[in-house]
């Protein structure tokens, strides 16, 4: 981007700042470097036809591309028809000839149809344009399709984003330019006037300069500072990006003013005081703000409630005596001061306004003002620095100044002084000369400086054009100066010396604002509210004039003046929100907030003792709650008003040297009474009285959900779903759009849905009347930019719907779909409503000002009105447990109201998450569980469970861990999930025990793959009646009907374990761990098993292996948590089943002849195929009926069963066939001759080519099984968006297949052995080149497939005919070996085992990576590669068995 475009964005932005709307249009379309999307939108919306095309033109025009034409035409289009919908026919065949005509060339079908809407009445009969509705919904309906296109379109990609830039960036930089050339002139004058911007700044001569110059003469040469080049703008400053200061006119470095102060200071002070003076600067505020992040409130924060103190009146303002640390001075709204000792409680003293007119000067003006208005409420009251007096400043005219005996417990008026013509604003006391005075400020828009000891006026300062809201005195190098604010925000220094103020600048945001120094005075810090409630809290750099840091976090439409204080030269405190907000200094990020058990105000005020140990906050109902932390606690509980040693140590200037422990690096010796208190706090740190902390869920523990059961459903309404509510009979689905619709959705009984079930299988059918009147709800004009809310709640018959979309409330019959009436107009409009349980006549109403009204609808009537929350009304709950209402607002309170009497129990605040900022008017929505005892409470920024009648809170969940924020959530029917919609797309499901992110569903596994455009989760609603069943209303205007899937597609071990695992909370790593354990085994018994079957007898292994396989599943341990336990039976198990396989085929291979090989081995391998099948029936089942223990009793008792059978009936195989008379052989049983077994050939096994090529065959038939069987469910899900569960019995059809080819190929192949018909080794050939060529080419086809049963019939012939092909490879060990069938086949087996690993394992991979390249899954580009390797393996192993395999005996 050039400079010269930089520029005009500047200006743009300059533009709109400027609400120089039509100015920045234009350049706009000048310039073509920025299209306003939403200008373009509003003039499409105000149906502003020829604006919107001169618009448009300026970026394209109608022959430009397709993207454009189609533009235009949709403009041109709209436009013709709403013509035509006014019955004006000329303005129409105008519209069709000038502007429609251009498009005839390239469709005249379409030209000539409309056309023919002229002769038409009404254009909605023609069948395209029936769903037309009225002007508005079709222009935005228009602008919703045209957002796509312009997207898309080349030359406006790139052209609709505005860049980020910093607020009043071309403001800043033209300051930047002045603030150069300032600090470049030759006599820089304090107070410099800018007149113009045509020419460069220049402060006048020496010749009217030169008294400061000569005062500047005798100081060193000062060079531009390291601050300095911050504040002219050095990319490495750390200027807030947002609210900088704007100086009005220039700002002058505050650092001329202290050096003309010093040199004044030398002609009469000794100057050795100054002799080694440097410009002093703020090094800790030029620091890189400190990395920090969200925590908890840290120990040493006042943190813990106390005390409460019940005031007279409402506290106005605070604060503790500088020395007894718990005396708190309170003024309140009628005038009155009251002194408190927060140990005891005990109240000290109260003073009520008393007006001494002898005191007086103006005693008359006085007594007409309190004439013409009676109300006097405190401004300020205020300690003097050793705590002798206390100053008050009042709301009329007004100072008085006390002074006050400890000991006495007694206080005396000293000076009532007339100070100023109205309201005194502030107070504060400072000690310039080391004479102390008083200093006050009022609407009279002047300062007064008064002698605290006579009340006689020291110094008058003019210069602010408002009146001035507060003061801030400071004293740096001996040289004590003067803060003032006006309230239009402008700031001036000030020197004691009547000869004006020595700098001005603009606070943040022109606003009222307080300055404060920190503890040590090192720091300075503002806190200022504007009139539109925007609230800033900066740190200064007091010595040149600028913002070092602008720290986050307050409101934007804060309804009061929000307070601050610092502590500890550590915190900055500030009370907003109906909160405490804590920011460290040295970091502009919220630390912490805190909500002081709840009840306070919008803005509290807040106060530090000067310790930072004591924090009293105002409450509502009339209280100050007193904060402690652990020194403070202790502070509290000790006994009486003050202990005799704390009074010595208070009332001591001298310090008390006391014993204390000794720290490695500390010298031994004696330390002041506070320095102990400080080291005694680090050696043995006191624990928090509420040590429990909510632990935020690691995000790694999340299962995801890669498949679930939805379904869409839509209807010719395109804007969002605000409101979403299934009927109580949970058959139907009623939805509110932003535009004010209801839409309701009925699952109906048919053929397919006897019961009228709801459920995702099948979509829900529209219910509503195809022609006639619809539920529309009035809306606002456009032109108003209110919020609108809508709301609705439907009754318990789910006969009558009350609703409202920002106007008028509403009452529709449900059965007939009419509106019956109209129930209450507006304003205020209505935000929230909700039926009263005990009687259906009476609804409750949240309403746009803050207010609840409980409604009589049978005879129109209030019959009360609730008032608590200070911003709209967004949440309502009764509770007939309890006879409460619980409300919720925007403010983040939450009120507690008797559903009998009406009146308010209690209230708390939601406190934002740490780290997070709430957007402005975001909702704060509450809803009950089944038991009504408790309720959850969704912001946007947390999810937390609160107890309905204490208001306590028992659960929190916050959003930390997430990038997006929430846009609804919602319990299940039974109250134990959470169903939490994030507005990036992602579905939580949540444990509402803990409220613990279970399960996340990322979009694709719910949304079709075809939608257009992004869309994401609005609102969500639970089904009444199914836990695992819930909806969510989209932005584009559907909604979709989601039911996770559960374990049902596991087998055996997996269904147990994994549904035992979800429920202890097993992470996924140990899971991973322990359910791939049986592989490992597996594949290392393959060998051994043959081996063991050469040695010891086929027989002996089987019964073996059978018997540890039950027995092991008998004992394994159902706790999920015993990891290693579980890592060593699961390993058991692989070894003993390791050894089934090599034990068959040698058993087989010794009893079976060779031409009843073929089917006895597919017979026998068929089994497991048809025990998967029955597997993924009955064991869901198992788990669900009888649990998960269930089903290894179940496995291990099937395992005895058949070990007795076999041990009963099962013999070893003849060793030899013996010639008898007549040429007969006779069988000699084991035993008979030696038992001796010939040695093992296994470097001719391992060499033999026959032998590579069986273990290659079985490598690639177990790699294409394990990929199938893993990644099909997978493929259905994600690439067809089909959910295995609708297919019901049919997903056992591939093992079905499996079984019944297998056995097909083994009969086969002995036909054509014992027929002769082909040799044992054409046999083999041909049947495993048949299966493995076929499956393979149904493999490399499947992702061509885009439809359930395409895919199903590919999967299962690929299977099928891998099962024929065992006919070949898998019966061949017996063909070349037959005494070592068993090794041969472990070894083959081994390898076999090994591709399942590798195969799944790869196959994620790749599918990893078409993620990572951005392509969608739901595409087959994403999946071929995966069908194509097993496709392509099979074809090289059909190719390496017909080449090298071979049916005659290898193996003597």
């Amino acid at each position: 981007m050039t400079l010269s475009k930089d520029l005009i964005f500047l200006i743009l932005q300059f533009c709109d700042e400027e609400n120089l709307k039509r100015t920045a249009h234009m350049l706009e379309q000048e310039t073509g470097y920025f299209f306003d999307l939403k200008y373009f939108e509003d003039l499409v919306l105000d149906g502003n036809w020829e604006d919107t095309e001169k618009y448009l033109s300026s970026f394209t025009t109608v022959e430009d591309n397709k993207f454009s034409t189609k533009i235009y035409f949709e403009i041109r289009k709209q436009k013709y028809l709403e013509t035509l919908d006014k019955h004006e026919y000329g303005v129409a065949l105008d519209i069709l000839l000038k502007d429609l005509k251009v498009f005839s060339q390239s469709n005249k079908e379409l030209f000539k149809e409309m056309t023919q809407l002229l002769a038409l009445d009404d254009f909605r009969v023609h069948s395209s344009l029936s769903f037309y509705g009225d002007t508005l919904s079709a222009r935005k309906r228009m602008m919703n399709e045209l957002k796509t296109i312009i997207e898309a379109n080349p030359l406006l990609q790139g052209r609709t984003r505005f860049p980020q830039i910093n607020k009043s960036r071309l403001r800043r930089l033209i300051n930047q330019s002045l603030n150069w050339q300032h600090l470049h002139c030759e006599n820089p004058h304090p107070q410099p006037h800018i007149d113009t911007l045509f020419i460069d700044h220049k402060c006048p001569g020496p010749d009217s300069m030169q008294d400061q110059s000569n005062l500047k003469s005798s100081l060193p040469p000062n060079p531009m500072t390291e601050s300095a080049s911050l504040f002219m703008g050095n990319p490495t400053s750390n200027q807030s990006p947002v609210n900088e200061s704007v100086f009005s006119g220039i700002a002058v470095n505050l650092e001329n003013m202290f050096n003309k102060a010093l040199v004044e200071s030398k002609n009469s002070h000794d100057t050795s005081e100054l002799t080694s003076f440097e410009p002093i600067h703020e090094v800790a505020s030029l620091k890189e703000p400190s990395s920090c992040s969200a925590n908890e409130v840290p120990k040493e924060f006042p943190r813990t409630v106390g005390r409460t103190l019940n005031i007279d009146s409402s506290p106005s303002s605070m604060d503790f005596h500088p020395v007894y640390q718990t005396l708190l001075l309170v003024g309140n709204t009628v005038g009155d001061i009251e002194l408190w000792d927060v140990n005891s409680s005990e109240h000290l003293f109260k003073i009520p306004f008393i007006w001494d007119f002898k005191l007086s000067l103006n005693s008359r003006v006085f007594s007409e003002d309190l004439e013409n208005s009676s109300s006097i409420s405190v401004n300020r009251i205020l300690w003097s620095p050793d705590g002798s007096l206390f100053g008050v400043a009042f709301s009329k005219r007004m100072v008085h100044l006390y002074s006050y005996e400890k000991n006495e417990n007694y206080s005396k008026k000293k000076l009532e002084i007339d100070a100023h013509f109205s309201s005194v604003n502030d107070l504060a006391f400072a000690k310039p000369n080391e004479k102390l005075v008083a200093i006050s400020c009022g609407d009279d828009k002047l300062i007064q400086v008064w002698d605290a000891a006579t009340g006689v006026k020291q110094y008058t300062f003019e210069g602010h054009w408002a009146p001035v809201y507060s003061i801030c005195p400071h004293k740096k190098e001996n040289i004590h100066f003067l803060f003032s604010i006006s309230t239009s925000g402008e700031i001036k220094v000030w020197l004691y010396d009547n000869m004006g103020s020595r700098v001005t600048y603009d606070a943040p945001g022109l606003c009222c604002t307080r300055m404060s120094y920190n503890t040590d005075g090192k720091r300075l810090f503002s806190c200022g509210t504007n009139k539109q409630g925007e609230s800033y809290i900066v740190q200064w750099d007091d010595s040149e004039g600028f913002i070092v840091r602008n720290y986050d976090g307050l409101s934007k439409l804060s309804s009061s003046m929000v307070h601050f204080d610092t502590s500890s030269n550590r915190f900055l405190a500030a009370g907003d929100d109906h909160l405490i907000k804590i920011w460290d200094v040295d970091c502009d990020e919220i630390l912490a907030v805190i909500d002081a058990d709840g009840g306070l105000p919008a803005s509290p005020y807040i106060r530090f003792n000067k310790k930072g140990t004591l924090l009293a906050v105002s409450a509502d109902n009339n209280q100050i709650k007193i904060l402690a932390n652990d020194q403070g606690t202790e502070l509290l509980q000790t006994s009486g008003s003050l202990t005799e040693s704390f009074e010595k140590l208070a009332l001591n200037p001298a310090p008390v040297p006391v014993p204390v422990p000794l720290k490695a690096g500390v010298a031994e010796g004696n330390v002041t009474t506070e320095e102990a208190l400080d080291a005694l706090e680090k050696v043995n740190p006191k624990r928090p009285s509420e040590s429990k902390k909510l632990e935020m869920p690691n995000i790694s523990k999340i299962v995801e959900v890669p498949r679930c059961l939805s379904s869409l459903v839509s209807s010719d309404v395109e804007t969002p779903i605000q409101r979403l509510v299934y009927t109580n009979a949970g058959n139907g689905i009623l939805a509110l759009t932003e535009d004010g619709i209801h839409l309701l959705w009925k699952w109906v009984r048919n053929y397919t849905n006897f019961g009228g079930e709801a459920t995702p299988k099948y979509a829900p059918q529209l219910w509503q009347p195809k022609r006639g009147v619809l539920m529309i709800n009035d809306t606002p004009d456009d032109s108003l930019d209110d919020v609108v809310t809508p709301c609705l709640a439907l009754s318990r018959n789910d006969s009558y719907v009350i609703s409202s979309s920002g106007k008028m409330i509403s009452l529709y019959n449900l059965l007939v779909f009419k509106k019956m009436r109209n129930v209450m107009p507006s304003p205020p409009a209505a935000t929230c409503i909700v039926f009263y349980p005990p009687d259906n006549n009476i609804i409750a109403i949240g309403m746009d000002d803050s207010s609840i009204l409980i409604y009589n609808i049978r005879v129109d009537e209030v019959i009360s009105k609730l008032q608590g929350h200070s911003k709209r009304i967004s949440g309502l709950a009764f509770s007939t447990t309890f006879n409460v209402l619980v409300s919720s607002g925007v403010d983040t309170q939450i009120v507690l109201w008797d559903s009998v009497t009406w009146e308010k129990k209690k209230s708390t605040a939601l406190q934002i998450s740490i780290g997070w900022l709430a957007s402005d008017e975001v909702e704060t929505n509450i809803e009950l569980d089944k038991d009504q005892k408790h309720f959850l409470a969704i912001h946007e920024t947390q999810l937390a469970i609160y107890d309905t009648t204490t208001l306590r809170r028992l659960k929190q969940w916050a959003i930390a861990n997430f990038c997006t924020r929430i846009s609804h959530a919602a319990f299940s029917c039974d109250s134990e999930l959470v169903y939490a919609a994030m507005r990036d797309g992602i579905l939580l499901i949540l444990s509402a025990s803990d409220l613990t992110p279970r399960f996340e569903i990322n979009p694709y596994a719910y949304l079709p793959p075809d939608i257009s455009g992004y869309v994401d989760p609005v609102v969500v609603a639970a089904h009444p009646q199914k836990p695992n069943q819930f909806a969510l209303g989209l932005s584009s205007g559907g909604v979709v009907v989601i039911e996770p899937l559960e374990s049902e597609e596991r087998v055996g071990f997996s269904i147990a374990y994994t549904a035992a695992a979800d429920a202890a909370g097993v992470n996924q790593a140990s899971k991973g761990m322990i359910l791939s354990t049986f592989y490992y085994g597996y594949a290392c018994s393959q060998v051994p098993g043959g081996w063991a079957a050469q040695k010891i007898g086929g027989r002996r292994v089987l019964l073996l292996s059978f018997v540890l396989w039950s027995l092991t599943c008998a004992f394994v341990p159902l706790d999920p948590s015993r990891v290693s336990l579980l890592v060593i039976t699961r390993l058991l198990v692989g070894v003993a089943q390791g050894f089934i396989f090599p034990s068959i085929h040698t058993v087989l291979a010794q009893w079976v002849p060779p031409h009843e090989r073929s089917r006895s081995v597919s017979l026998t391998t068929s089994g497991m195929y048809f025990g998967a099948a029955a597997g993924t029936l009955i064991l869901p089942s198992i788990v669900k009926f009888r649990g998960p223990q269930s089903v290894f009793l179940a496995e291990a008792g099937l395992g005895a069963m058949w070990s007795l059978l076999w041990f009963k009936y099962a013999s070893d195989p003849p060793r030899e066939l013996l010639p008898m008379r007549g040429g007969q052989k006779t069988k000699v049983e084991n035993g008979g001759h030696s038992n001796r077994t010939p040695k093992i050939p296994w470097k001719k096994i391992i060499l033999s080519l026959p032998v590579w090529a069986i273990v290659v065959n079985n490598f690639t038939f177990h790699y294409a099984l394990y990929v199938l069987m893993n990644w099909l469910p997978t493929y259905f899900e994600l690439g067809l968006k089909f959910s295995l569960q609708e297919m019901g019995s049919s997903k056992m059809m591939p093992y079905l297949n499996m079984f019944i080819f297998s056995n097909i190929g083994g009969v086969i192949a002995d036909h054509l052995i014992t027929r002769r018909i082909l040799s044992v080794t054409r046999t083999r050939k041909v049947l495993n080149t048949v299966g493995f060529v076929v499956a393979s080419f149904a493999l490399m086809a499947l992702p061509m497939f885009r439809t359930p049963d395409g895919v199903v019939f590919c999967s299962s012939a690929a299977l099928g005919f891998l099962a024929l092909g065992r006919a070949g490879f898998a019966v061949n060990h017996m063909d070349i070996a037959p005494k070592y069938a068993g090794i041969v086949m472990g070894v083959s087996n081994t390898a076999g085992t090994l591709a399942g690993i590798v195969g799944v394992d790869l196959t994620g991979r790749l599918l990893e990576a078409a993620k990572v390249a951005q392509l969608d899954l739901t595409s087959p580009d994403s999946w071929r590669l995966v069908f194509l390797i097993p496709g392509l393996l099979c074809l090289f192993s059909s190719v390496v068995f017909l080449l090298l395999s071979t049916g005659e005996r290898v193996f003597e």
